[in-house]
């Protein structure tokens, strides 16, 4: 026994059609072309983002396979009309309708855009009057729509029905395990498409016939009721926007490692021009805790965001200003412009705002750091020169230096005990007297074939500075050169010369030598 449809209210289908036409159009408000995405006060949705990228408005394929054997009565029927009117008015003009009627036979009644839903229905015959009910026949006409040129990467089969499978005789899908029903399972699983399902309408409580054969072609294939076909466009979104993050991804290849990179340039003395730009095409981008470094080290005066935005291809600069840079002069005792160079390097986090809206889909990759160039930039610095106090200071402690340092000098080459120096060799009884003067003496003896050089050197220890003084006889004599000392009123035998030192004697000099390096006069041949 065939029953009519439950009773719907026409006044709720049209508002449930007015809700979803608005869903449709608010996606149609999209424009064609790629836009530089406007300031989000909340983060950018998926929809923000296809909008942007002109990706908003997928179409797809709606093939609606209706039922016109016998047994579908004339509510049942005009009922199945309505749905069909109300799905197609719910549908986007870019969308691609085929409408087949099928019986014993399969007939196409309408193939093209979704544009006159009254014209498009109009096409179906006025009353049901065909003999068997050929489920197989049907389908295999579907995935021909589905498989044609130029079809739609989201496709939906529509099964509206009232019964079970019943083809006519000849017909090649009478079997359900037969091998047509197997090669339509195998040409759909080869479409190509992003998304294929199906929807079985029964009409009637017990009618899964429609069910059953569609999803054995079609695994994705749920089962609605005739008063939710108008609602189907809407489950199909969620499919469109898988197809439209697919597109998104293709579009957005040409952005991935995509970022921020940096350029300077000198602006004036100690001031540095920074120029942030984004190198996408299509993906904004967003730079924080930005921070600028400096070699030589200085110190960096800059008013940097601590979040800037960067539309696609935009860019935006920053005056930065420098302190602390010597001009490598730092001890001028004036203050002029030189020029410098500097190496600059930046550091920061750059991310996207589109990439959490696209997970878990999309994985956009941007690069994560600031690109910044390692040539040094010639930065006009001023060098400041030493303040008059540091110069004063600095006179301050060379004088201070050089006196102790005289003072060093005099402690460790103090001047020569009075008194003589006799000299006198081991197999003469002959003496030279020489009297002592100054901190240095130096002198000729040719009686003795000798060279002397004598000079005063205090005891070293604790009695260095005021200590007794000692005389350092340097003698040179046959090629050979000796050293030793001779303590006040002591003697010392230096290359077979004795050295006497008299504190008292004053006895004539026979000749006399030069203070403080200076050559003595040659001594005449005079002796005691």
């Amino acid at each position: 026994m065939i029953t009519s449809p439950p009773n719907r209210s026409r006044r709720g289908r049209r508002r449930l059609t007015a809700r979803l036409a608005a869903c449709v159009a608010a996606a149609a408000l999209s424009v064609l072309a790629p836009a530089a995405p406007a300031a989000h006060a909340e983060p950018p949705t998926p929809t923000d983002i296809l909008r942007s990228l002109g990706l908003d408005d997928v179409p797809a394929d709606y093939v609606i396979l209706v039922d016109t054997s016998a047994s579908m009565n004339a509510a049942g029927y005009e009922a199945a009309r309505a749905d069909v009117r109300a799905l197609i008015a719910d549908l986007s003009p870019r969308d691609y309708v085929a409408l087949y009627t099928f019986d014993s036979a399969v007939t196409p009644r309408y193939l093209g855009p979704a544009k006159s839903p009254e014209a498009i229905v109009g096409a179906l015959p006025a009353v049901p009057a065909g003999g068997a009910t050929d489920f197989g026949a049907a389908i295999e006409a579907a995935l021909r729509e589905f498989g044609r040129a130029g079809a739609a990467p989201v496709a939906a089969a529509v099964l509206v029905t009232d019964g079970t499978n019943a083809p006519p005789a000849g017909s090649p899908y009478v079997d359900p395990s037969g091998p047509a029903w197997l090669g339509l399972r195998s040409r759909a699983a080869a479409l190509q498409k992003s998304w294929i399902g199906g929807y079985a309408v029964p009409l009637v409580a017990n009618g899964r016939g429609g069910e059953q054969a569609l999803r054995s072609v079609l695994p994705n294939t749920v089962v609605i009721n005739p008063a939710q076909l108008p609602d189907l466009p809407g489950y199909l979104d969620r499919s469109k926007t898988d197809a439209r993050l697919d597109a998104a991804g293709a579009a957005l290849a040409g952005d991935t490692f995509g970022g921020v990179s940096a350029d300077w340039e000198s602006i004036g003395t100690d001031r540095l021009r920074l120029t942030l730009r984004s190198d996408t095409t299509h993906v904004p981008l967003t730079v924080t805790g930005l921070a600028v470094h400096t070699d030589p080290a200085a110190s960096v005066e800059a008013d940097l965001p601590a979040t800037i935005e960067l539309a696609p291809g935009a860019r935006r600069q920053f005056d930065i200003t420098l302190h602390g840079l010597s001009g490598g002069r730092p001890f001028l005792p004036f203050t002029r412009a030189v020029r410098e160079d500097v190496r600059l390097g930046l550091s920061g986090t750059v991310t996207s705002p589109w990439q959490d809206a696209l997970r878990p889909r999309l994985d956009l990759k941007v690069r994560p750091a600031v690109r910044s160039f390692d040539e040094p930039v010639s930065v006009e610095v001023l060098a400041r020169g030493a303040t008059v106090t540091l110069v004063i200071w600095l006179s301050l402690v060379a004088v201070l230096a050089a006196t102790l340092l005289a003072v060093r000098w005099r402690a460790r080459n103090p001047r020569m005990p009075a008194g003589d120096i006799t000299i006198s060799a081991l197999d003469d009884t002959r003496r030279f007297p020489l009297p002592l003067s100054g901190r240095r003496m130096r002198m000729e003896l040719p009686s003795f074939d000798a060279k002397i050089d004598l000079r005063g050197r205090r005891t070293r220890g604790r009695e260095r500075i005021d200590g007794p003084v000692r005389i350092v006889i340097r003698c040179t004599r046959h090629g050979r050169d000796s050293t030793s000392e001779v303590s006040q009123g002591g003697s010392v035998l230096i290359s077979g010369l004795v050295f006497e030192h008299i504190p008292e004697l004053r006895a004539p000099a026979y000749g006399s030598g030069r203070d403080d390096g200076q050559a003595g006069r040659e001594a005449s041949d005079g002796f005691l």
